[in-house]
């Protein structure tokens, strides 16, 4: 169940532009959180605005209240560039983590979505 959410929620980060498609201008109103640009790249507006989120409303927005999460945004070297949500390090629980490659800015960069708690492992 927690390894088909996860997969669920990279793919509307990535693939979606969200609802409204300008959320990022009125970002209390979003309902779906997307960070597509088009069909080539994610927009850097997007990933601001969804960087600044409070973690809980980005739980409510994605629908999952019982799980935590991190999301991550690497250089292709591997350096971590952005970061929201709770570090998923010094967790004992059993984590999923969704790895895609993504283009921002003509620049390749790797999204990490990692969730776990709650009872969803099955």
């Amino acid at each position: 169940e927690i390894q088909r959410t996860a997969f669920e929620i990279t793919d509307i980060l990535i693939e979606t532009e969200g609802v409204p498609n300008n959320w990022e201008e009125y970002p209390d109103n979003v309902s779906v959180i997307g960070l597509r640009k088009d069909l080539e790249s994610l927009d850097d507006e997007k990933i601001a605005a969804f960087l600044i989120l409070d973690y809980n409303t980005i739980k409510k927005v994605l629908n999952i209240e019982s799980l935590d999460f991190e999301f991550q945004i690497l250089e292709e070297n591997g350096s971590i560039m952005n970061v929201t949500g709770i570090s998923s390090k010094n967790t004992t629980e059993q984590k999923i983590a969704v790895h895609r490659f993504v283009t921002v800015e003509n620049q390749t960069r790797k999204i990490i979505v990692t969730l776990w708690g709650g009872n969803e492992f099955s």
